[in-house]
């Protein structure tokens, strides 16, 4: 386990394949996966990862931008159980914004939320309504 909810099983691929076992992207892994714990923490209740690492070829597959931060272990597609991902969005984008989380991406989807630690805000809605 990395933190008390979170282990690097459920951070690998989605294809199978062993990205998340490179030295380098173990590391980010290992050292942003604390603050998934702390958005699990606050809402008090499970997340799934629906996408962590992706290696290249699985990221080309599910449509993912050839600089994505899953490739290198910076970004984390999240399920808070019974939470609006609205509400997870904004529950991030507010601590990113006051400095209580380290700069990053924070995406909105209708069933998940993105979030990365490219360490520059970045902000968008892909929700269909």
């Amino acid at each position: 386990m990395i933190t008390k909810n979170f282990g690097m099983g459920e951070m690998s691929c989605n294809c199978g394949c062993d990205a998340h076992l490179a030295p380098s992207i173990k590391d980010n892994i290992i050292k942003w996966t604390p603050w998934l714990q702390r958005i699990r923490d606050h809402f008090g209740v499970p997340i799934s990862i629906n996408s962590a690492v992706r290696c290249p070829r699985h990221n080309g597959r599910v449509g993912g931008s050839p600089r994505s931060q899953h490739l290198s272990g910076l970004a984390f597609d999240l399920h808070v159980h019974g939470i609006d991902p609205a509400e997870v969005a904004s529950y991030i984008e507010g601590k990113m914004d006051s400095g209580d989380f380290p700069p990053g991406g924070v995406g909105r989807y209708d069933t998940f939320t993105h979030v990365d630690f490219r360490g520059r805000p970045a902000r968008w809605d892909y929700r269909s309504s």
